[in-house]
């Protein structure tokens, strides 16, 4: 229905529990040669890694790792927090034909990208 929902009914354990609300993003990103510009509301800035070109295509992966303050608190949600602090990790994986963006005229040009993420909320790392 696309309507957000505020509870959700377990079926496993028959308990009603609140739905937590949260939006993420948008992030604005700019990459090139010099690395990542982001704007100044941006809380993570991804670092770029190796890029490398096959057959034609320049492949170009981004990673980012950050940590907050869990919105989840284990003192008032003892049940959903996974501790104090909440761990993000970001893959970002982008391909493009070269001669695309050495000749592109406006930004609809196509292009793959896979996106990963993980969220360890469950420890603090060593």
């Amino acid at each position: 229905t696309d309507e957000v929902i505020t509870h959700w009914d377990n079926p496993y354990t028959g308990e009603t529990v609140e739905v937590q609300q949260y939006i993420v993003g948008p992030i604005y990103i700019q990459n090139g040669l010099d690395g990542m510009l982001t704007d100044e509301n941006a809380t993570i800035v991804p670092q770029n890694m190796q890029w490398w070109t096959v057959g034609g295509k320049l492949y170009l992966p981004i990673q980012s790792t950050f940590k907050f303050p869990n919105p989840l608190q284990p003192d008032v949600w003892p049940k959903a927090s996974g501790g104090p602090n909440f761990y993000w990790d970001s893959f970002i994986f982008f391909a493009a034909e070269i001669f695309d963006l050495e000749n592109w005229t406006d930004m609809k040009n196509d292009m793959m990208e896979f996106m990963k993420n993980r969220t360890p909320a469950t420890a603090e790392p060593e």
